[in-house]
């Protein structure tokens, strides 16, 4: 495992070479003090080139992400083709990042059906 210290926005580049059919996977180790942060687009495979779309963004805790949604928010309606009564009520996160959130969507036999919501933020 090769650790490296990012300090400012721009490229990062890992000293190790991973060789062809070599999985990968970035994380954030310990966030900076008073942010948090995530990684997208963290894991695969190497597969004949340099990895080049590997993001982590970081932001003030306790915070909207203002590069996320409109300005930190997501407003979803209409998971079924009823379009409206979509709930949500659990989150989390994978690791990669990506926001995942469990619910429910009115279906037009007045029925909820059980929603899954995955936002890349």
């Amino acid at each position: 495992m090769e650790a490296i210290t990012i300090t400012s926005d721009g490229p990062f580049t890992f000293e190790t070479a991973l060789s062809d059919g070599t999985s990968y996977e970035v994380t954030v180790k310990n966030n900076p003090i008073g942010q948090s942060g995530y990684v997208l687009n963290g894991s695969g495979i190497i597969s004949g080139a340099d990895v080049d779309d590997v993001v982590v963004n970081c932001y003030d805790s306790g915070s909207l992400d203002p590069t996320f949604g409109s300005n930190g928010t997501v407003i979803h309606d209409g998971a079924t083709s009823t379009g409206s009564n979509d709930s949500g009520y659990y989150i989390t996160t994978d690791s990669n990042g990506k926001i995942l959130v469990a619910g429910e969507s009115l279906n037009s036999s007045g029925n909820y059906d059980m929603a899954i919501w995955r936002y890349i933020p």
